[in-house]
């Protein structure tokens, strides 16, 4: 035993991961200085252009300080970058012309609701779009929209680019161009501003970006040509979309997820909106050869201890992983490095969107390079698993597709288990129909299932005294326990999820002996880090919190 222990040690400490070398920027703007959001527009849409793989400059923009700045020395170990002003940028574009082939001219005042349609124009046509004083520069005017789309609304934008360009687009995006539908959710007022950071991706792919408030509110124009569009389309199945919607903020943002926009409930999203930067990291290869996780030893099922997985959720979102959870990553290794013994270093799991391999490469080879200096930090499928979605709901045709992508990313991430959301309607759905598909191959053999509203009562597929539940003989379901933090505002009937830590710490010690069981940490209600280490430190010796590798052979054992 000894020299197994010495040998998993030595392993751990030479684990490494690399992604093929990718290239600094070759052009930094300060985009945090930007006299105007026009200003801003225009420099997206030229570094959307510039980052394209058949161009031969690549772009860089600091506006999400100080992470881009952060990223910027973490993968290239550029601190002191030389700047480029925005003129220099859009000169450059111009006279690139193998890549950039005009401008849109539009009027961003009286088209601000159609900002998001043209931004796909530009990506479609190669064009850089700029507001009518800025266009002063001896370069061809592509399309005039103060002329073409005189009176448009956002859906007669919406139907032109689908009419005349959908052949052309990759999928599908939504950005808010300004509504306050958080406060007004009923026809809102366009009193905000664009944010304009994932405008640079859109522009390169030829994403067809777009916003209409009532696209998922049948009965209005606006859902049929949601539903006509989503159903007549070149893209994949289900289809990604990118940004997010968060028309109608009910019980969340109800429509966040796409799967339940419409009828045909083919869709699901990648949370990213106003994320800057990922047209120049996904100008890196793809990963797609398996990274490898830290190994752990093989543990024997004891009835008389309690075994807890802690989970950080939210890892679907492009954004936190780009900010806030690279920043708990680095607070981890701290307190890891201090005291990397047990409870100092105790095994944690991060969801994280497996969709970063394809869109920054670098960050997925931070995370887990991270992961192997702690040697105790693991990673699994976020919600719920290759996209953020409620899958249960999607046909058998478009579920036999995420099924698959979802084995894959589990392939390329070396883990067997994914976080799992589902409507509370939805679970016996889920369990009947869609939980077995993973049988068949065995890759995905956990899924930790998180209510749809987070507040409502735990999924009815289990028992009171069940904590999991075994589909098909080899596919652990976990039951829904979530820890938002301990702040619950004035939502309703959420009391079990914001409790103290001391509360938390009284659950999971008087947890009947044998319990196989976890929790799904989320920021919403403050919650940290800290809290996790006050949590752990508080827990009686027989709670003993593991990876989810090995919560799912535990449970097995135990049946």
């Amino acid at each position: 035993m000894i020299v197994l222990v010495f040998l998993v040690a030595l392993f751990c400490i030479q684990l490494t991961f690399t992604v093929n070398a990718s290239e600094p920027p070759q052009i930094i703007v300060d985009l945090t200085v930007s006299p105007s959001i026009q200003t801003t527009i225009a420099a997206q849409t030229c570094a959307g252009l510039l980052n394209r793989a058949r161009s031969p400059t690549s772009v860089y923009t600091l506006m999400n300080e100080p992470y881009d700045s952060q990223w910027l020395e973490d993968i290239h170990n550029i601190t002191d970058p030389k700047l480029k002003t925005v003129d220099e940028l859009i000169s450059i574009c111009f006279s690139t012309t193998s890549v950039v082939k005009g401008y849109i001219l539009y009027n961003y005042t009286i088209q601000q609701a159609l900002v998001p349609n043209l931004i796909t124009l530009s990506g479609l046509l190669d064009a850089v779009l700029l507001e009518d004083h800025f266009a002063t520069m001896d370069t061809p005017l592509l399309y005039d929209a103060n002329v073409e789309w005189v009176g448009y609304t956002a859906l007669d934008a919406s139907r032109y680019v689908y009419d005349n360009y959908v052949n052309f687009t990759s999928t599908l995006a939504f950005m808010n161009p300004g509504y306050d539908n958080a406060a007004y959710p009923r026809d809102p007022p366009l009193t905000g501003t664009l944010q304009p950071g994932l405008i640079d991706y859109i522009t390169k792919n030829r994403i067809f970006n777009f916003y209409l408030n009532d696209a998922c509110v049948k009965g209005t124009p606006e859902y049929e040509f949601m539903l006509m569009m989503t159903t007549n389309n070149p893209w994949p199945r289900p289809i990604p979309v990118y940004g997010y919607n968060d028309a109608y903020p009910i019980a969340g943002d109800i429509f966040e997820a796409e799967t339940g926009c419409t009828e045909a409930h083919n869709m699901g999203q990648i949370a990213s909106t106003n994320v800057n930067n990922l047209a120049f990291f996904s100008r890196q290869e793809t990963t797609t050869t398996p990274i490898p996780q830290n190994p752990v030893e093989k543990q024997q099922f004891n009835s008389s201890k309690t075994y807890i997985t802690l989970v950080i959720g939210d890892g679907d979102n492009i954004s936190y992983l780009k900010t806030s959870r690279k920043s708990w990553m680095q607070q981890r290794m701290s307190y890891c490095s201090a005291d990397p013994s047990y409870p100092g270093c105790f095994p944690l799991v991060w969801s994280i969107s497996p969709q970063a391999a394809h869109l920054a490469p670098d960050w997925l080879e931070w995370y887990y390079n991270a992961s192997y200096a702690t040697r105790h930090d693991f990673f699994m499928l976020p919600p719920s698993g290759d996209l953020y979605s409620y899958p249960s709901e999607m046909p058998s045709d478009v579920l036999e597709f995420y099924v698959s992508n979802t084995e894959q990313d589990c392939t390329v991430l070396s883990t067997s288990a994914t976080v799992e959301w589902e409507w509370f309607g939805h679970w016996k759905v889920a369990v009947d129909s869609y939980f077995p598909r993973y049988a068949e191959n065995n890759i995905v053999r956990g899924i930790f299932t998180v209510n749809v509203p987070f507040n409502l009562p735990t999924p009815t597929i289990f028992n009171p005294d069940e904590y999991y539940r075994i589909v098909s003989e080899s596919v652990v379901v976990f039951k829904s326990r979530e820890w938002r933090g301990t702040d619950s505002g004035d939502t309703p009937f959420s009391h079990h999820n914001f409790l103290t830590v001391e509360q938390m710490a009284s659950e999971l010690n008087h947890l009947p002996l044998g319990t196989v069981s976890w929790i799904y940490i989320t920021s919403d209600g403050g919650g940290n880090l800290d809290m996790l280490y006050d949590l752990v430190q508080i827990l009686d010796e027989h709670v003993m919190i593991v990876d989810h590798e090995t919560l799912i052979d535990l449970a097995l054992q135990r049946g």
